[in-house]
């Protein structure tokens, strides 16, 4: 079984689009797209039956009632209930061919990064996370710019190594080399998938770091849950809201604990 190219998936389909194509209820208001969220069931309890919560763009969906956010894959997989494989495989086939989208190779399940869906939520991680690849060496600020490149003071992933060869780097890199050239960096799109395979280290550091991020952020909402009580009218809602912060701070301190092991081992 060969396995899907999931970058060029993300790269040609249009969630607008595919959703109208699988019969997602929508409803235009002004220059917004509003679906049914696929995901309101298994987050608030019930089916969402309101056509005012879930926003979608080309991209992605957000619902700003249960707080579901995703991709194309991640929206045809929950609204059909479909197997990972088969969720690529529709997908592909509403893009203009499954053989578009295979890589060469079969496919191997050892080789996916191990993490499911409800774990990545908790991370605040999506199966593809921004990155900025060091393009070019420049003199100055302004060659950078004319090349339409940034100099990647957030978000980097990727430094030089001693000997100049591009390399995985889990802190921020400083855009100015010892010998103050500048390094122009180009924005990138990396799944988790290709960081596990390439850099498994690197991917393990940059888990063990936002479960320590997200773990105090999903805390602070769960103690704020008089407040939430307060703002939203629904008690059900409201309870459901506040478990599921939870049930994501124990996810956090599951992978932490999880990876320190592995790291004094």
């Amino acid at each position: 079984m060969r396995r899907f190219n999931d970058r060029k998936i993300y790269e040609d389909a249009d969630c607008v689009d595919i959703a109208e194509a699988i019969g997602m209820k929508m409803m235009k208001r002004g220059n917004s797209i509003f679906i049914e969220c696929p995901e309101h069931e298994k987050n608030a309890g019930k089916r969402d039956t309101d056509l005012d919560r879930c926003i979608v763009s080309t991209k992605g969906y957000h619902c700003f009632s249960c707080g579901a956010n995703g991709g194309v894959i991640s929206m045809v997989r929950n609204f059909l209930g479909t197997s990972p494989y088969e969720t690529r495989k529709t997908i592909a086939t509403l893009l203009g061919g499954v053989n578009n989208y295979l890589e060469d190779g079969e496919y191997d399940p050892s080789k996916e990064q191990p993490y499911k869906k409800e774990q990545l939520e908790a991370l605040g991680l999506c199966q593809t996370v921004v990155a900025y690849l060091p393009a070019a060496l420049c003199e100055s600020e302004d060659e950078v710019k004319s090349k339409n490149l940034s100099l990647g003071n957030n978000n980097v992933f990727l430094s030089f190594d001693e000997e100049g060869n591009p390399h995985f780097d889990t802190e921020k890199t400083n855009c100015i080399t010892q010998d103050e050239a500048f390094i122009g960096y180009q924005k990138d799109v990396i799944t988790l998938n290709s960081l596990f395979q390439e850099e498994p280290d690197v991917f393990y550091d940059l888990i063990m770091r936002k479960s320590v991020e997200m773990y105090w952020k999903w805390k602070k909402l769960a103690d704020c849950s008089d407040v939430i009580e307060k703002i939203i009218s629904s008690q059900e809602l409201a309870y459901h809201v506040v478990t599921k912060f939870k049930r994501n701070m124990g996810i956090c301190e599951r992978i932490y604990q999880s990876l320190a092991v592995k790291k004094t081992a």
